[in-house]
């Protein structure tokens, strides 16, 4: 069994100067000693935390919106707002744009390896990586939610086109799944089958999801515990489709170049 991938740390100078004595007025508990400290990366045990965080997530919006529809609570010291997963700029939305940018991270990583060893499709893997880290970008700052108004007022939408920022997206998703087509075929069998789950499962609730809710919402509205339950599958869905695929690249990483070493090494 090959080892997990590896971030080595190694002191810098600025910590212990090569030859210097330690400093004795740092507490003997607090001071670092001039060896090496490594941290071993699980993608298993990462994907498990991710997917605890985004549980206790989903829990803390349920029992946010039960308070608001069935005690009236609209703010309840903050919490129901912090917490409301179909709200922007809180607790879940940090957390979602934290997950996308570490995949762009992965991604980027992948990349420069690719690049480095002139492998095919280096480039799919860039863009790969800008392409997440535009999708953290928005989770943010909620780009295509300005795209509503205008959209719909252009095609007079309704309907599951009630969020009419789908119609741009959908024949985007349309051209994405034809030019990474070949990309995805070459890929490892494995890896195609985390990359698959994950990008179906986000788009399922990114843009398959925001059709139920869209129609849902024009013709229920959006306080009830039906447009509730739907906004949260839908993100639900998103996050656990970044967590997929952070495991997946992790994965990917360990076995096509097994160990990473991060090194910080002291200077003369």
């Amino acid at each position: 069994m090959r080892e997990c991938p590896v971030m080595k740390i190694s002191p810098s100078a600025a910590t212990l100067e090569p030859g210097a004595p330690p400093d004795r007025s740092v507490p003997s508990h607090d001071r670092v000693e001039p060896s090496d400290a490594e941290l071993r990366i699980d993608p298993a045990q990462v994907a498990r935390t991710l997917a605890v965080l985004v549980a206790l997530l989903v829990l803390a919006s349920l029992v946010g919106q039960a308070l608001r529809l069935e005690g009236g609570y609209e703010y309840a010291g903050g919490f129901v707002p912090k917490f409301h997963l179909d709200a922007e700029n809180n607790v879940p939305t940090f957390f979602s744009a934290l997950l996308l940018v570490a995949a762009a991270a992965l991604l980027g990583v992948v990349a420069a390896i690719k690049r480095k060893a002139s492998r095919p499709y280096a480039g799919h893997w860039g863009i790969l990586a800008f392409l997440f880290l535009f999708l953290a970008f928005d989770e943010a700052s909620a780009i295509h939610e300005a795209l509503i108004m205008p959209l719909r007022t252009i095609f007079k939408s309704g309907g599951i086109f009630h969020y009419a920022w789908v119609i741009a997206a959908i024949p985007l998703v349309i051209l994405f799944v034809v030019a990474f087509a070949k990309f995805f075929f070459h890929l490892p069998k494995r890896s195609r089958l985390h990359l698959g789950l994950a990008v179906g499962i986000y788009i399922g609730g990114a843009l398959g999801l925001e059709l139920l809710g869209g129609a849902y919402a024009a013709r229920f509205g959006l306080d009830n515990w039906g447009y509730v339950l739907l906004t949260t599958i839908e993100e639900a869905l998103e996050m656990t489709g970044v967590v997929i695929l952070i495991y997946g690249l992790l994965d990917f990483l360990k076995n096509q170049v097994g160990n990473i070493r991060c090194l910080w090494p002291s200077t003369p």
